[in-house]
């Protein structure tokens, strides 16, 4: 009991942990939130596995991911940029553009009245702004409202 774990007993358990936790979401037996936690275990016995690394990566990415595409589908902008604006990963921040990008597309071919796709339109370019000025989707944005006023 409480006695250290050598390094290739640790380094095998933790190796052994992470494609368990692989396996089993492969198999729909583990969400991405149960493969997090069970990776950072297996990281916790043994920190330099590369398996696990680099699993924890992906598996924070398609997190992340799930959240900005859900907030941007309810519309929920500010949270989205939010998180985009914080995450670790680029993948997460160039998917939420193209998410965006998406809703973009979307809503120019909805039925919704010019004044309600206005309204979406500014908290579109107010939350993209936050996030990277300087994004091309921003422009694209600009140039649908100026469209729009005319």
């Amino acid at each position: 009991h409480g006695e250290k774990r050598s390094d290739p007993i640790a380094e095998a358990l933790s190796f052994a942990m992470t494609y368990s936790a692989i396996i089993k979401a492969n198999r729909g037996k583990m969400n991405n939130k149960q493969v997090k936690v069970y990776i950072e275990k297996a990281l916790k016995i043994y920190p330099d596995n590369e398996l696990a690394l680099l699993t924890l990566k992906e598996t924070s990415i398609a997190l992340e991911t799930d959240i900005i595409f859900r907030s941007i589908s309810q519309g929920k902008m500010n949270k989205a940029a939010r998180l985009a604006g914080k995450t670790l990963y680029p993948e997460v921040c160039e998917r939420y553009f193209e998410f965006g990008e998406q809703a973009l597309e979307q809503l120019a071919s909805s039925s919704l009245d010019s004044n309600t796709q206005k309204i979406y339109l500014h908290d579109m370019l107010n939350s993209f702004m936050t996030v990277d000025p300087y994004h091309p989707v921003i422009d694209s944005i600009k140039e649908k409202l100026q469209f729009m006023e005319k």
